[in-house]
């Protein structure tokens, strides 16, 4: 997220002062060239149709989090102005983040981020090209984003891998089904 890149943040809940309070578990740079490398090295063709990204967001409710009873908040004024970066954040780090980077929410969400591997990827963590813990919006959540490649049998018996984001994903009974499992776990 750059100031200039485009994008309208401007009716967004995004505190532009604490992105450096997120924490990047998998780190990529270039989401097209790692999603076509993926694909290449796992000798898959991509037809023009191809769903090539899965994207998961998890969260918790806000009451779960720890809050952090040092979290100064800025007025209006200073917070657009650090933003535009006219001024320096007068705050220390541990007064401007809104929840705790504590044990119980790096628990959560590590096991998260295993529940997508899991379920999305078949186990398969060299699948997720990106996950992200954001602290600067409303409610902390998790941003994963894997390639959904998984091997599938013809029946001649050949196995291949294939891009199948149709069958990992499922219909909306899966999705209904997998938000349980997400639950239960």
């Amino acid at each position: 997220r750059e100031k200039d890149d485009g994008r309208n943040y401007a009716r967004s809940d995004i505190d532009k002062t604490i992105t450096d309070q997120n924490i990047t578990l998998i780190d990529c740079k270039h989401f097209n060239n790692e999603i076509s490398r993926k694909i290449k090295n796992a000798g898959v063709k991509e037809r023009h149709d191809s769903i090539v990204l899965l994207g998961g967001l998890y969260t918790a409710s806000r009451e779960f989090f720890t809050l952090n009873d040092k979290y100064i908040e800025l007025s209006p004024e200073d917070r657009k102005a650090v933003e535009l970066g006219k001024m320096q954040d007068p705050r220390p780090a541990d007064q401007r983040c809104r929840y705790l980077h504590d044990q119980k929410a790096e628990s959560f969400f590590k096991e998260c981020l295993q529940f997508h591997i899991d379920t999305y990827c078949g186990g398969d963590a060299s699948l997720v090209i990106s996950a992200k813990i954001d602290y600067d919006e409303t409610t902390p959540h998790l941003q994963v984003y894997s390639v959904p490649l998984q091997e599938r049998t013809n029946k001649k018996g050949i196995t291949k891998m294939h891009l199948c984001a149709k069958q990992i994903v499922g219909n909306r009974v899966d999705l209904r089904r997998q938000q349980d499992q997400f639950f239960e776990r």
